[in-house]
């Protein structure tokens, strides 16, 4: 298996990992073909999710000596199915994580317009399904959300010392109140914020890739904080949440995915959260579905609030709420139990 071979094109950083044990011309050129019309338009997570995969792939192959993917049918589900056997028995990886690494391989033999035992045959896909269901379940972990309570305190007693303090303290109420994704809030520009009528346009999201458009809610709260960060900052134009410097002087490049994880750990300082309760990205985005569930809203104003395409994730995210607010908490409380 060329187990460093990778996709030719103009990016030498964008090369698409070879998942095979060899490519004929026409099959490298499909492969170019899918770089070139597909995979550079993803997401960017979707992307390093992508290439992340395949790599893991081919260090599997090297360790298990596999000779990798074929054209042959029946090579390909022996490969596949020993690949999820270990996944599943030898690694501690989500059912999430295995299901998407094995997606990574059906679409790589999709794009070469190669036999596909995972979407062909019976037996493969049935086999890995019932070892999945037995030893992996299906639930993610949930991230912790921030609490109405907790958001009181931080804006109430936490005093900024800088501006690393100043933007964390904002980019927490600023998500909470879009239900805002780590990427969405990256992407804001000081244009994009409409201080009159209290609303963020989000041009792009994970769930409108076209570009339609869409617009989330910033409070009163938010504003006044966000006014606070740029007269500090002097931010004016161009990004509205910038990177900072070693030394947290501010830089023209807007903030990315692990500054806002990092204003998030801050965060979580300030709440005297130990490591395992600490915030992550997607902490506003569920602390802000509850609150609205809390507050009595039905699912699809909360869908509408922050952006969800379905009622899956916000019913996963507010089972507790639910639960809390149904007819035995009700019985309950007439009961005086």
């Amino acid at each position: 298996m060329y187990r460093n071979n990778t996709v030719e094109n103009s990016d030498p950083h964008r090369n698409l990992p070879v998942l095979a044990v060899s490519l004929q011309a026409d099959d490298q050129t499909l492969l170019n073909d899918y770089y070139s019309k597909v995979f550079v338009y993803l997401p960017e997570n979707t992307r390093r999710a992508y290439l992340s995969d395949m790599r893991e792939f081919n260090n599997w192959c090297a360790i298990a000596g596999s000779m990798g993917l074929t054209p042959d049918l029946r090579h390909c589900a022996i490969v596949i199915e020993e690949y999820a056997a270990y996944l599943i028995h030898k690694t501690t990886l989500a059912r999430a994580t295995i299901e998407r690494r094995l997606a990574v391989i059906s679409t790589f033999l999709k794009a070469l317009q190669w036999p596909n035992p995972l979407s062909t045959t019976k037996t493969t896909p049935h086999s890995i399904k019932l070892q999945l269901d037995k030893y992996r379940t299906a639930a993610q972990k949930q991230a912790k959300p921030v609490t109405v309570e907790a958001l009181e305190y931080i804006n109430d007693y936490f005093i900024p010392d800088n501006l690393r303090d100043m933007r964390a303290r904002l980019v927490v109420n600023i998500m909470f109140d879009g239900g805002l994704r780590a990427s969405e809030l990256c992407s804001l520009t000081v244009d994009d914020v409409d201080t009159h009528k209290k609303l963020i346009y989000l041009n792009h999201s994970k769930t409108d890739q076209a570009g339609y458009g869409s617009h989330r809610l910033i409070t009163k709260t938010s504003l006044a904080l966000l006014s606070e960060w740029r007269f500090e900052a002097n931010v004016h134009e161009g990004p509205l949440l910038r990177s900072l410097s070693p030394k947290l002087t501010i830089q023209r490049s807007g903030m990315q995915y692990r500054a806002v994880l990092n204003d998030f750990k801050l965060i979580s300082k300030k709440l005297n959260l130990t490591t395992a309760q600490s915030l992550t990205t997607h902490s506003a985005r569920v602390g802000a579905a509850i609150a609205m569930a809390e507050a009595g809203e039905d699912v699809i104003a909360i869908m509408r609030s922050g952006g969800w395409k379905s009622q899956e994730m916000v019913a996963r995210y507010t089972e507790q709420t639910r639960v809390q607010q149904g007819g035995m908490a009700n019985t309950a409380r007439k009961l005086k139990r």
